[in-house]
C-alpha cells in the first residue's frame, strides 16, 4: 500500500492505480498459437508470445519493485530493508511448481527451434538426393546411351525370333 516507505506486499495493478503498458493482442488461446509457421508439408511450429504472459508479468513486477526502492545510508534500518527486499525478490523470481516461468517459455521456443532445424536438415538431405538423381540423369554420355539402346534392341530381336520360332513349332515339325 501507500506510502512506499511502509509498503510490505505486492498488489495487482488496476487501470486506476497503474499505467497499462500492454496494448497487444490478448486472446483466450495459448500464446504460442499467435504465430505459426509451416516448416514442412505436414509440420508447423508455434512460436508466438504475449508480453502479458504470467512469467513475464511476474518478472516485470519484481524488477519494478526492486528498481523503485531506494534507501538512505543514514537510515539505521536500510541494510535490513534491503536484505528483506532481496530475500522476497529472490523468492518471487524463483521457479515455483505449477506456475509458468521464463524457463517454460524458453523450452517452448527451444522445441520449436529444434523442430525447424530437424525439418531443415531433412529438406537439405532430400534436396541432395534429388540433385544427385538429376545429375545422374543429365550427366549421361550420349555414346553410352546409344550402346545400351542397341544392346536392348538386339536382345529384343533375339527374344522375338525365339518366340516366333516356338509359335510356328508343331508336333509334326518336331518329329
Amino acid at each position: 500500500g501507500s506510502p512506499l516507505s511502509t509498503a510490505t506486499t505486492l498488489v495487482n495493478g488496476t487501470a486506476t492505480n497503474t499505467v497499462s503498458w500492454y496494448t497487444g493482442e490478448d486472446g483466450p488461446d495459448p500464446a504460442r498459437g499467435t504465430a505459426v509457421a509451416g516448416i514442412d508439408q505436414s509440420i508447423s511450429v508455434q512460436y508466438g508470445a504475449r508480453a502479458n504472459e504470467d512469467a513475464f508479468v511476474a518478472q516485470l513486477k519484481n524488477i519494478a519493485v526492486y528498481a523503485a526502492v531506494s534507501t538512505n545510508a543514514s537510515n539505521p534500518n536500510a541494510n535490513g530493508q534491503l536484505t528483506a527486499l532481496n530475500s522476497r525478490i529472490v523468492d518471487n523470481l524463483a521457479v515455483h511448481p505449477g506456475t509458468q516461468s521464463i524457463q517454460d517459455i524458453q523450452a517452448d521456443f527451444a522445441g520449436a527451434q529444434a523442430a525447424v532445424k530437424t525439418a531443415k536438415d531433412r529438406q537439405t538431405q532430400t534436396g541432395s538426393v534429388a540433385q544427385s538423381m538429376l545429375d545422374s540423369i543429365q550427366g549421361i554420355n550420349d555414346n553410352e546411351v546409344a550402346t545400351k539402346i542397341l544392346a536392348l534392341q538386339t536382345s529384343l530381336q533375339a527374344s522375338y525370333q525365339t518366340t516366333a520360332s516356338l509359335y510356328q513349332m508343331s508336333l509334326v515339325k518336331f518329329l
